[in-house]
Parts: structure tokens; C-alpha cells; sequence
């Protein structure tokens, strides 16, 4: 239960100085959530580095912001991060504190929750307020079973799997109130940035993409995903990769999909050379259409996909990837 004047306090993300589209459809998500309590104030809270150039203007209209600054935040820093959030949620006396079930956030949500003494929920579906409480859905039990929580907790943690809201571009409108706060100095464990190794990072993050082209152990190997690189390049989309691709070392774990992965929401799911285990599925639940290409009729991944073609993907996605040039005028 809480009080409908309480304070709703949303973590929000950004790369290379730009918002996170995601960041900004949370951000609606949870104003949408407020409206319904029927007076929580919202409040933004973000770790950039010092200075970054047009921030404030990309954040018009997110009410009151507050910004993490600190030169460390040029790099991924989660224990800095845990460490600034959780001052603020105790000064600021936040009850709900939203994130999005990112790398970032389900590293940050548990770690607060431990911090603070408050429940959890990770990868929730979706949000609602029922009898003055928010109430989040969730996949249970490999994506079979789905549930519905109630923290009982006085303060509450909650990721969102992106696919629970749509992405946002502009959703900001007017001068943002900016505070800028520190980290604070504690005493004990800290930590140490000693090399930072981007693996495929031209590709882009797979969460955030809106065409993905992923593949599985039907690609044979590593150089059955060139020809999905080159596909995923025409449409302008990124690549990813099944669990038993990223086990064989064909692709690396950022690329994987699915349970123990990551969960997409794509506008377009194209995934080639993947059986469909309930673990992959339990994924790419958010995806708006899929579409499948498996040389078994049987497989698994043709009962969730929109469009299927049976065959052997390295005769299809050739044959494919000729007819969307031609008629993209590139042949």
C-alpha cells in the first residue's frame, strides 16, 4: 500500500550522451502509473559523466531530474551507481523505485533491494495500480506460468522487461527542474576499473534494436552468422544469437536471447536456424512479428512466429537477401 503523494523515483539510462529510448518509455510508463494513483510526484535520477553536451535539452519536460555526475560514469560503474541511488531514495524517501531490466538494472535492482531492505520484482511484464498498490506481472517457471506481485515491503523495486511498454522518442516537453548530486564516501568495499573490453560494439545493443536477425545451432557455425551479419546490415538491424550458439563460442553471451540472455522487443524478429526452446521464447515475447526459418517443419519456434519458411536457411536467406536488394534497388 501507499500513499498516493508519495514519490515514484525512475532510473533512467543514456550512451554516449544520448537518452535511451527505452529510458523515455519507462519514464511515460511510470507517469502513466502516477496519473492513476492520482498524485505521486515522478522523479528521474541518471549517472552521466560531467558535462555532457545537449543533455538537458533531450530531457525537456521530465519534470525533476536529478543527475549523477561524475567523470567514472564515461564507463560502466555499477557500484558507484548502486551507491548514488541509494542515497537518494533514502533522502528523497522514494517508495517505488523503476528501472529498466537492462544490464545495468538487473545488476542495480537487486543490489539496491539488498541495500534498502525492500522487495523486488525483476523482469516484470507489466505494471498496474489495484487497491492503492502497484501490482507488477511476471514469468514464472521457464516463461510457462505467468504471475501477478504484490510487494508488501514499505519501499518497492521494480525492473521492467522492455517489451512491458513501448519505446519512446520524444515524450519530454518543457524545461526540466535539474539538481545535480554526488556520490557519496563510503567506507568499506569499493570498486576499481581496471580494463573495459567492448565486444561487437559497431552492432549496437541488441534491447534497444527494432529489427533483429538472430541464429541458432542451424547456422552451423561461426561463419553461417557472416551471412546473418550481411542480412541484418540490409535491414538495418542487429544480431543475435540462440544459447546453444553462444555456448558453441559462435557469437558472444551480449548477442544471447532467451532466459539465461537477454529479452528483446523488436519490432521484427527474424530467427534463423533456432529450434524455439521455451527458454529462447520465454525472450522474444515482446517482439512485435516473427518470422522463422528452420529446416525442421516440427520445430517449436513455428508455434510463436507469424510467418514461417521451412528449408535449409543457408539456400533461404540468400535467396532472401537477393530479392529485398532488388526491390530495395541495390541489384
Amino acid at each position: 500500500m501507499f500513499d498516493c503523494m508519495s514519490e515514484f523515483l525512475v532510473v533512467l539510462e543514456q550512451r554516449g550522451g544520448v537518452v535511451s529510448s527505452r529510458s523515455a518509455g519507462l519514464w511515460k510508463e511510470v507517469q502513466r502509473l502516477a496519473g492513476e494513483c492520482g498524485g505521486a510526484e515522478v522523479v528521474g535520477v541518471m549517472a552521466v559523466p560531467a558535462e555532457i553536451e545537449g543533455l538537458e535539452k533531450q530531457l525537456e519536460g521530465a519534470g525533476r531530474l536529478l543527475l549523477v555526475e561524475d567523470e567514472r560514469f564515461v564507463s560502466s560503474r555499477p557500484d558507484l551507481l548502486l551507491d548514488a541511488v541509494e542515497k537518494i531514495v533514502l533522502k528523497e524517501d522514494a517508495e517505488c523505485v523503476f528501472m529498466i531490466h537492462s544490464s545495468s538494472g538487473a545488476d542495480l535492482g537487486p543490489g539496491l533491494a539488498v541495500r534498502l531492505g525492500a522487495g523486488l520484482v525483476s523482469d516484470a511484464l507489466d505494471l498496474r495500480v489495484e487497491d492503492r498498490a502497484v501490482v507488477a506481472d511476471t514469468l514464472l517457471y521457464s516463461g510457462g506460468v505467468r504471475g501477478r506481485c504484490r510487494i508488501s515491503a514499505s519501499r518497492k523495486i521494480f525492473t521492467l522487461r522492455p517489451s512491458a511498454f513501448a519505446a519512446a522518442g520524444e515524450v519530454f516537453d518543457g524545461a526540466p527542474m535539474v539538481e545535480v548530486v554526488g556520490i557519496p564516501d563510503k567506507p568499506g568495499l569499493s570498486g576499481m576499473l581496471v580494463e573495459e573490453l567492448l565486444a561487437h560494439a559497431e552492432a549496437g545493443d541488441i534491447g534497444e534494436a527494432e529489427i533483429i536477425v538472430a541464429g541458432g545451432r542451424g547456422m552451423g557455425g561461426p561463419e553461417g552468422f557472416r551471412m546473418l551479419e550481411s542480412f541484418a546490415s540490409l535491414l538495418g538491424g542487429s544480431v543475435g544469437a540462440s544459447r546453444s550458439a553462444v555456448d558453441e563460442g559462435w557469437r558472444p553471451h551480449a548477442e544471447q536471447i532467451g532466459q539465461t540472455g537477454r529479452s528483446v522487443a523488436p519490432r521484427l524478429y527474424i530467427a534463423c536456424g533456432i529450434s524455439g526452446a521455451v527458454q529462447h521464447l520465454a525472450g522474444i515475447g515482446g517482439a512485435g512479428t516473427i518470422v522463422a526459418l528452420n529446416s525442421d517443419p516440427d520445430a517449436p519456434i513455428y508455434a510463436a512466429a507469424d510467418y514461417g519458411l521451412v528449408g535449409d536457411v543457408h539456400e533461404l536467406l540468400p535467396l532472401l537477401q537477393d530479392l529485398l536488394e532488388v526491390r530495395m534497388g541495390k541489384k
